[in-house]
């Protein structure tokens, strides 16, 4: 028997917790249409078709050039990243699950004191809108920025590190990630929120569209208590607190400085973007951004720890 992978064991024990909450809180276990699971697919496994692909070219490239480094390695590490795709589609799967029955859960609602928070912050709420202005526009001709940006940056990730010959380092990425997914969809929870467009629109009009449908279908959730629920609005849940787009943000900023510093550099423009357009969108309350710093330093933390650098254990050896 082959040895469990660190983000298999992760895809058991978040089914095991999902299962665990389904048995106990009588919540229902929801699957998605299959226009959810293109979305999904494209949002956070299509970014793992060059990690799965790339190798096996880097494996011919050494062949060809007869480097030293065995391009077997590289085809071990297809099989492996097709193991590790199949987890992440079942984390995938119970990170919306758990974000669904966020308010079923928990069905206070702290909007208002985040919304008493920004108040405070007016003045460097207004910095961010004028940065954002700065940043945005484009906006007008690419509405879907947000989104597009944040999913461009797992792809260059996932990409870059995967070709790198010391696969624990994308090991640790993914780990990272799936962990966000993890313990960020149970922190929401924790004291969730809407966000702050339930007060007043933003800037971006495609996402002020967006936010009206998905409120429509959180208030239709939590009044039936999930059982009008519809498989196409499986990616549908609001939950603001903590921001795991900015977790993963910053997730992937901090392995790129740590790993690929000229990838860290590239993405310090469309993080700021990111962070700015979270903010004057209304997606999220300055108060989420923390929390998904938070989140983001817990998963690294963890990744480090729990996925070894094989590099030092060869060097002890």
């Amino acid at each position: 028997m082959r040895k469990i992978l660190p983000i298999e064991w992760l895809a058991l024990i978040a089914f095991a917790i999902a299962l665990l909450l389904v048995g106990v809180t009588k919540v229902d276990f929801f699957y998605p249409d299959l226009g959810a699971i293109s979305f999904t697919a494209s949002h956070y496994l299509g970014p793992m078709v060059p990690a799965l692909v790339l190798p096996l070219f880097a494996g011919m490239a050494y062949r060809i050039l007869r480097q030293p480094n065995p391009s077997s390695e590289f085809g071990m590490a297809f099989f492996q990243r097709s193991r590790q795709t199949l987890a992440l589609a079942l984390i995938v799967l119970v990170h919306f699950n758990f974000k669904l029955w966020a308010q079923l859960l928990n069905p206070n609602r702290y909007d208002d004191v985040y919304q008493r928070i920004d108040t405070h912050f007016n003045v460097l709420l207004g910095i961010i809108d004028k940065a954002n202005l700065f940043l945005a526009t484009v906006l007008h001709l690419w509405p879907n920025a947000y989104h597009d940006i944040f999913v461009a940056m797992f792809i260059a990730s996932f990409a870059l590190h995967a070709i790198q010959t010391r696969t624990w380092i994308f090991d640790r990425v993914l780990f990272a990630v799936a962990l966000v997914l993890i313990i960020g969809g149970l922190s929401y929870a924790i004291a969730p929120a809407w966000g702050p467009f339930i007060y007043g629109e933003g800037s971006n009009v495609f996402a002020t569209e967006v936010q009206t449908h998905m409120i429509q279908f959180q208030r239709s959730l939590l009044a039936s208590s999930g059982s009008s629920f519809s498989p196409k609005y499986f990616i549908a849940a609001v939950a603001a607190m903590p921001s795991l787009h900015i977790a993963h943000v910053m997730v992937l900023l901090w392995f790129a400085f740590r790993y690929i510093p000229v990838l860290g550099i590239a993405y310090l423009v469309p993080s700021t973007f990111l962070v700015t357009e979270a903010i004057a969108s209304r997606w999220h309350y300055l108060a989420d951004l923390p929390a998904g710093f938070l989140v983001a330093a817990v998963c690294i933390l963890l990744s480090n720890v729990l996925i070894p650098n094989i590099d030092n254990q060869r060097v002890k050896r």
